[in-house]
């Protein structure tokens, strides 16, 4: 477990330290321009973060007597086995009925064909109200951490589920806490094992934890997991100082040898100004936790949406909350997006706001991408708990259009040298009347590459978001790159550059 911690470390702060010396490694995943990270030097490009729009059909709102603020406190992804997409949702009724427990937390299951109509099937597993004539899967358990194992050995084991049941659940060898279940068809689960917490890398940021978000890190090869952490502040929920904050750990396995919990990102000033405007008494205080942020492997990056968690006056419940954009190029190292601000456009509900996102990576939808996402009213709800409302629907960006450099008149950029695994580039852009994209490629120490270079290059024109760059020799330009690190230099005009990637 701390050979595996010390390796990504030591992996990821030399390739922060190294960058401008060493290729960086992009293969043929998506590079974007979140910040500098491939840029080695550029003039007359801004940068600009991108809001998502709200789909304009929610998807998921409550229409059953079991559904009462609902959140996407849980799963989304696109199934190839059964060839439809699948969401698992949260829905939490109070009082619980059930002694010792506040409220009942139902895990509610709901597909599409094509992500726009959905459908609830009734599934027969779960009881409420006498019938199992309803679309749950899971009672008092949550949040819904449901996904495709990639090193799944058998069919059985394909999908897993991690789970914290809030009562010992004897359908699942009694399991109470966290527990990693599996399931062949994404409905009728098996206990797998009891998850093993990990360690924290700095013990004054442990505390109690019951989440866990676990998914496959494609970069490194691992399984790693969103772990709450607790920052310290002058005020807080507790007399203690601690809010909770925000963590990610890795492992070769998902239920025990997780790496040291490394905190990534806490709240600050900004985000306690912002709670301030729940405020109804001066005196009192106002501030911010980050509840939780999904992690996404998107190309070469690492994206979280955070949920957060505000109280005005100190009080929970007041209807505060958020979701602002993070990234990272290494897992450890994180960013949010500035100016902070909502990731998603406010729908046409004034009452609601997003809250909570997708566990699972953002699903690729043509030239689109889309995060399905809850409106609510309150990240704990609101009080009374009885005015507590959401509904679930799709955030839709340009095809990997988080961030875009942008060019007014012309502009260049050159990129660092860049490791890859490709013949050809394919370019994401947007031109205005009169504007263009031209790119040229450099060898690792800038000389121009013949017939590859900017002057030779076919100008790119218009909105695309995978354009096949040509140049006077071609679109192939694996024989004269010969394999070896290259630089590319971008010179815009009028346009709007948000990716590139090198094809194989």
């Amino acid at each position: 477990m701390k050979k595996l911690f010390w390796a990504i470390w030591i992996a990821a702060n030399a390739s922060f330290g190294a960058a401008e010396n060493l290729p960086l490694k992009v293969g043929t995943n998506t590079c974007l321009f979140l910040d500098d990270h491939f840029i080695a030097e550029q003039k007359g490009l801004t940068r600009t973060f991108h809001q998502a729009k709200p789909h304009p059909k929610a998807v998921i709102s409550e229409t059953e007597p079991w559904e009462h603020w609902i959140t996407l406190w849980g799963s989304c992804f696109y199934d190839p086995v059964g060839k439809a997409y699948r969401m698992y949702y949260q829905s939490t009724l109070y009082p619980s009925g059930e002694p010792g427990i506040s409220f009942r937390d139902y895990l509610l299951y709901a597909e599409s064909k094509d992500g726009i109509q959905w459908v609830k099937p009734k599934l027969g597993l779960v009881e409420h109200n006498g019938s199992k004539t309803n679309n749950i899967v899971f009672a008092f358990a949550g949040p819904a951490n449901v996904y495709i194992d990639p090193k799944a050995s058998d069919s059985k084991g394909r999908i897993k589920a991690n789970l914290y049941f809030l009562k010992a659940d004897p359908q699942y060898n009694n399991a109470q806490g966290m527990a990693l279940l599996q399931s062949a068809d994404g409905l009728r689960f098996e206990h797998v094992d009891f998850m093993d917490p990990p360690p924290f890398a700095n013990p004054d940021e442990g505390g109690f934890v019951d989440i866990m978000i676990v998914g496959w890190d494609s970069l490194k090869n691992s399984y790693f997991a969103q772990w709450r952490t607790f920052s310290q502040h002058k005020v807080a929920e507790k007399p203690t100082g601690k809010r909770r904050a925000l963590g990610i750990t890795w492992s070769d396995q998902i239920t025990r040898k997780w790496s040291p919990v490394v905190q990534t990102l806490k709240p600050d000033e900004r985000d306690d100004a912002h709670a301030a405007r729940l405020s109804k008494d001066p005196d009192k205080p106002d501030f911010t936790e980050f509840y939780t942020m999904p992690h996404y492997v998107v190309g070469n990056h690492y994206l979280g949406l955070i949920t957060l968690f505000e109280l005005g006056d100190g009080k929970d419940g007041n209807g505060g909350g958020g979701l602002h954009f993070a990234f990272s190029n290494d897992g450890l190292n994180w960013k949010r997006a500035e100016p902070l601000r909502n990731a998603i456009e406010n729908g046409d509900d004034p009452e609601l706001f997003p809250n909570f996102a997708q566990f699972n990576p953002p699903l690729d939808m043509g030239n689109e991408t889309w995060i399905f996402y809850s409106e609510n009213n309150g990240t704990h709800g609101t009080q009374p708990f009885a005015k507590s409302r959401g509904r679930i629907r799709a955030a839709v960006w340009r095809k990997d259009g988080f961030a875009s450099l942008n060019a007014t008149d012309r502009a260049t950029l050159t990129t660092k040298p860049l490791a890859h695994a490709g013949k050809e580039l394919l370019v994401n852009f947007k031109t205005e009347a009169g504007g263009s994209v031209r790119v040229g490629l450099l060898t690792e120490d800038g000389k121009p590459i013949t017939q590859f270079n900017l002057a030779e290059c076919r100008p790119l024109k218009g909105d695309a978001t995978a354009q096949k760059v040509e140049w006077a020799g071609g679109t192939d330009f694996s024989k004269h790159a010969d394999g070896k690190p290259v630089r590319l230099m971008f010179e815009l005009n009028k346009a709007q550059l948000w990716s590139f990637r090198f094809a194989p």
